[in-house]
């Protein structure tokens, strides 16, 4: 078995590299770069950040690359099982009909590779590790969209090679997973630059916008990185977009067919991410087919057959993980395009609902456990001022909430009375609908017993389930269509509050254990905000 090397992200070791790979001596006395600066704060956030996707993403990449006769699955598993969420969502998916058409049950990763295949379940692991974390970035919409155009690119990638002979289709689908690496870092480390590049690329076009702002392009950003990892120079070449294909009548060589799918495929999946109108990816893809297409022999009826592959990969890990990114525009215009029906209108954003309530001010992306580090930092900032803002501290909490959990709607529950409770903040699209009618009596035994009687914490994961349903408040009911959690706040004299979470639908949680100690945590800050008569 050969021991994978851990990737080295010291940032000291690449500072003496320039883009072109030369070296420096280190002791150069001429001013900081902004390229220098851009590489600096880069290289900081893989050190300092939680990036757990990206580094694991090229990690496995690597040591699939650099050792692909040798790895073990024992290795793969190793890579990709630090984050047991990530291992089921992996099998949970392996089981699905498009990998798995007998339905054998799947418990394993030596199981699932010895059934779905190594490459495969690799392909797998590489797709997840992008997309459970693209809908909780640091930048959270434009995370989001690169990690969509980098997956979709990599399965296109690799549908047209798998249609062709003595072509690695792996190598296709690894390649153009990689294309917008540096892209990808940008907009997680330096976000806002990022969009201010994005914003002056519509007057001067985008590489002389991320010239000016960067000094550096994403595509030579993530060569240059990758590169320092240790990365092959036959897997580098095909980041860079294709030489013009050989001249009619001259076959592809291997290396160079395998370039120009790459090129194809992510640059394919750009104009879907890109496309507002029907007519904007028509125009973008006659002028890619014309330039590569055709030497390719993928004439349209074979795009929408690598496209329709392309849609089923999605439906399978859309089965196994609940995301924002597929309702991604990309993915909507794929679907569009499919059904001959006109893209959707503008930008698909995720709208970030207001409170009616205080003036709530916390916002930021990142996983569940980092945002809520973050967020009850805020928290007790606001818990400690005085006067003491209980609407704004409220409006918070559930803010906190709605957006760290990817919930579809969060609200406060505060006692008015001596048994009553009523719904006075909170977020998300039935905010208007749970203010006007959430009405709940510590008398009625409901899901929320135990949590006013008690004082402890309640998980409904399937609150429409025949033995649940019946204990779930008719004004709940058309709400509750995916899982439900529920916090008491309580006092010396009991409960005063409840945070309700309502999952968006058929969605159930998994909660990590930091990010219930959060939760804890998040319980005994709110404390603070008994009424006054119960101090």
């Amino acid at each position: 078995m050969t021991e994978t090397q851990p990737i080295s992200l010291a940032a000291g070791a690449a500072d003496a590299i320039d883009a072109g790979g030369t070296q420096r001596a280190q002791t150069d006395p001429s001013p900081v770069t902004r390229r220098q600066e851009t590489l600096r704060r880069v290289r900081q956030g893989l050190e300092e950040r939680d990036t757990a996707c990206i580094v694991q993403v090229i990690e496995l990449i690597r040591a699939i690359t650099l050792q692909a006769d040798q790895i073990s699955v024992g290795e793969m598993a190793e890579i990709v099982g630090r984050d047991l969420t990530t291992m089921n969502h992996l099998l949970r998916t392996a089981c699905c009909v498009g990998y798995n058409p007998d339905g054998i049950e799947i418990t394993s990763l030596p199981q699932a590779v010895q059934l779905v295949g190594f490459e495969r379940i690799r392909n797998i692991a590489v797709s997840l590790l992008l997309l459970q974390n693209a809908d909780r970035p640091w930048s959270d919409e434009d995370f989001e969209e690169i990690a969509t155009a980098m997956l979709t690119g990599a399965l296109l990638a690799e549908a047209i090679a798998d249609n062709r002979q003595n072509l690695d289709s792996g190598i296709c689908f690894l390649s153009a997973a990689l294309r917008s690496y540096g892209r990808l870092l940008l907009a997680s480390f330096l976000p806002e630059d990022y969009r201010e590049a994005l914003q002056h690329s519509a007057q001067i076009g985008e590489t002389a916008a991320f010239r000016e702002i960067f000094d550096i392009g994403p595509a030579d950003l993530g060569r240059l990185l990758l590169s320092e990892y240790g990365f092959p120079e036959s897997l580098l070449r095909n980041l860079d977009p294709a030489p013009a294909p050989p001249p009619e009548g001259k076959p592809h060589s291997k290396a160079g067919e395998t370039h120009l799918i790459v090129d194809f495929g992510a640059g394919v999946a750009e104009l879907f991410a890109k496309a507002t109108t029907r007519e904007d990816f028509e125009q973008g893809f006659a002028e890619r087919l014309a330039r590569i297409g055709r030497s390719l022999s993928c004439p349209r009826d074979s795009l929408v057959r690598a496209l329709e592959s392309v849609m089923r990969r999605m439906d399978g890990y859309k089965h196994s993980l609940s995301s924002p990114v597929f309702t991604n525009r990309a993915l909507q215009n794929i679907r569009s395009l499919l059904a001959s029906e006109p893209f959707p209108v503008g930008h698909v954003r995720r709208r970030l609902p207001s409170t009616a309530n205080g003036d709530a001010s916390f916002t930021s992306g990142g996983r569940a456990e980092d945002h809520l580090r973050i967020g009850l930092s805020e928290l007790n900032r606001l818990i400690a001022a005085k006067p003491l803002n209980r609407a704004a501290a409220w409006a918070t909490s559930a803010r906190l909430l709605w957006r760290c959990l990817d919930l579809e709607n969060c609200f406060v529950l505060l006692r008015r009375g001596a048994t009553e409770f009523t719904a006075e903040y909170g977020f998300g699209g039935n905010l208007a609908v749970i203010r006007a009618s959430a009405r709940l009596s510590s008398a009625d035994r409901t899901v929320f017993s135990v949590s006013l009687l008690r004082g402890r914490d309640a998980l409904i994961q399937r609150p429409q389930d025949p033995s649940i349903a019946p204990f779930v408040p008719a004004w709940l009911k058309p709400l509750a269509t995916g899982a439900i959690f529920v916090l008491p706040v309580t006092d010396r004299n009991g409960t005063f509050a409840l945070l309700v979470g309502i999952a968006p639908e058929k969605h159930t949680f998994a909660l990590s254990p930091k990010t219930m100690e959060h939760l804890q945590l998040l319980r005994r800050q709110l404390g603070a905000l008994a009424p006054p008569e119960s101090a």
